[in-house]
């Protein structure tokens, strides 16, 4: 997720794309622009400059814990993926 790759400190965009497996320039443009726009996340430095930070703000922070949380779940319990007859009881 883009708020566990910011935990760590600050990222450029490219840094930010090579965590994320490869976004697309496009996904990963959206996603940022959303996140700033809830002010989960800073944009630092000018537009159209390659020093442009992203960082996690102060909001960001205090819900990261909450974050983790819901990652260490889904990881802990995934599972393959149930075909739609399975999920309808037969009667």
């Amino acid at each position: 997720s883009l708020s566990l790759s910011l935990s760590e400190g600050g990222l450029r965009f490219s840094a930010l794309q090579r965590a994320l497996g490869g976004a697309s320039p496009a996904t990963l443009s959206n996603r940022l622009r959303r996140l700033e726009e809830q002010m989960l996340i800073e944009r630092e430095g000018s537009d159209g400059k390659l020093s442009v930070l992203y960082t996690l703000s102060e909001h960001g922070q205090k819900v990261l814990p909450v974050i983790r949380a819901i990652n260490e779940f889904a990881e802990s319990n995934a599972t393959a993926p149930m075909h739609y007859s399975e999920t309808i009881p037969s009667t």
